[in-house]
C-alpha cells in the first residue's frame, strides 16, 4: 500500500494484489521476499515487488508489455515549418509523484554532460559520415522556434552535423516536460532524430538507403537512455527515489514528412530511408509511418534496451504488413521472465 506513497490511485490499487507462485512455500509472502509477482493493477496488468537489500525499500516494477495504440505524442513539439524529411521519435512519459518539480541550472549542467557521454554524437558522425573523424559535429545547443521552450518547466536542447547545403544532415533534439504539479504527473523526455537531404533520399550505404536496422537499433538504444537516465537529471539527481505514480510508457515513431514531388499529398516512403530487409519483407511497397507503445521499468541494462527495441520493430514490422520469419529464440510476449535487474544501472 506505501506504493505510490498514498497519491490517488496508488497502493495495491495501482499495482495490484500478489500472484501465487509455485515457488514460494503456499504462496506466503515473508518479510524478507526478494521479488513479488502483481497481478490485477490499474497502472499496469502485471509487475512485481523489488527488495534488492534488506536495508532498501522495496521496488515496484511494471512488466514489459507492448502495445499499437502509439499516437499521443506523434505530433507533440512539432511544427509545420519544421518538419523534417524523415523523424525516428522515442518519446517517453514517466508518472511520478514530487512534492515541487522545477529546472534548475545544475539540473541543466546534469542533463547536457549526461547527453555528452550517452553516446549520440558518435553516432551522428557515423551516420551521416561512416565514422568519419573529421567530421563537424556541433555542440548541444538550445533550441529556437515555436517549440525551443527553455524554463523552468521545459528543457529543449538540439546538436547537429553537417549544414544546409550537405547531402544528408542529421540532428538529435532532447525535449522535457516537467508534470504541472497539479493536473498532471507524467514527466515527458523526447529524443528525435531530424533526417533532412538534398534529394529524397540521398542514400549513404551499399544498400541504397540513408540507414540500416542496425543503425536504427543503435540509435534507439542510446535515445531509450538519454529519456529514462539522463533527461530526467535535470528535475532530480535520483529519479528512483520519487514516487511512482503509474508505469512508464515509451512510444516509437518513425515518419516521414517529405512530400513527393510528382504529389505533393502523398509523403515520402521510408522504405527508401531504412532498409529493414533484416526483419522480413513488406507487402506494401509504401509506408510513411511506424510506431509502438511500450510499457517498461526504468531500471534497465543498455543490453535489455536493445533486446526490447528490436522486439519492438519486429511488431512495428508487423504492424506494418511485413512478412516477419519466425523468431528462433524467446517471443516477445517471454521477455519478462528472461530480465533480471541490475540495480547498479548501466552495463
Amino acid at each position: 500500500m506505501s506504493i505510490g506513497d498514498g497519491i490517488a490511485g496508488g497502493g495495491a490499487n495501482g499495482i495490484g494484489f500478489p500472484l501465487a507462485s509455485k515457488d514460494a512455500h503456499g504462496g506466503y509472502v515473508s518479510s524478507d521476499s526478494e521479488s513479488v509477482e502483481l497481478v490485477g493493477g490499474k497502472w499496469a496488468k502485471r509487475g512485481r515487488l523489488i527488495r534488492y537489500a534488506s536495508s532498501m525499500p522495496v521496488r515496484w516494477q511494471p512488466a514489459i508489455a507492448f502495445d499499437s495504440e502509439a499516437f499521443r505524442d506523434r505530433d507533440t513539439w512539432t511544427s509545420s515549418a519544421d518538419e523534417p524529411d524523415l523523424r525516428i521519435r522515442l518519446a517517453a512519459r514517466i508518472p511520478l509523484s514530487a512534492d515541487e518539480w522545477r529546472i534548475s541550472s545544475s539540473g541543466r549542467g546534469r542533463l547536457l554532460a549526461g547527453a555528452d557521454s550517452s553516446g549520440v554524437v558518435r553516432l551522428l558522425k557515423q551516420l551521416a559520415y561512416g565514422n568519419s573523424s573529421s567530421s563537424a559535429v556541433g555542440s548541444w545547443e538550445e533550441l529556437d522556434g515555436p517549440f525551443g521552450l527553455n524554463n523552468s518547466r521545459f528543457a529543449a536542447y538540439h546538436i547537429s552535423t553537417g549544414h544546409d547545403g550537405t547531402a544528408v544532415r542529421l540532428e538529435t533534439r532532447l525535449l522535457l516536460m516537467l508534470p504541472d504539479g497539479r493536473f498532471t504527473t507524467d514527466l515527458c523526455a523526447t529524443v528525435d532524430l531530424h533526417i533532412n537531404t538534398n534529394t529524397c533520399p540521398s542514400p549513404t550505404n551499399s544498400t541504397g538507403t540513408i540507414l540500416t536496422s542496425s543503425n536504427v537499433i543503435e540509435y534507439l538504444t542510446e535515445a531509450w537512455w538519454l529519456a529514462t537516465q539522463i533527461m530526467p537529471l535535470a528535475a532530480s539527481e535520483d529519479l528512483f527515489s520519487l514516487p511512482p505514480a503509474g508505469a512508464p510508457r515509451l512510444e516509437i515513431y518513425i515518419q516521414t514528412y517529405r512530400r513527393q514531388p510528382s504529389d505533393s499529398h502523398t509523403k515520402a516512403n521510408v522504405l527508401d530511408y531504412i532498409n529493414f530487409s533484416d526483419f522480413g519483407s513488406p507487402r506494401r511497397a509504401r509506408l510513411d509511418l511506424l510506431s509502438i507503445g511500450v510499457t517498461t521499468p526504468l531500471e534497465l541494462t543498455t543490453t535489455e534496451i536493445n533486446d526490447i527495441i528490436k522486439q519492438a520493430i519486429v511488431r512495428m514490422v508487423e504492424d506494418a504488413g511485413f512478412v516477419v520469419p519466425p523468431a528462433p529464440s524467446t517471443s516477445p510476449a517471454d521477455c519478462r521472465d528472461q530480465i533480471e535487474v541490475d540495480p547498479a544501472g548501466r552495463s
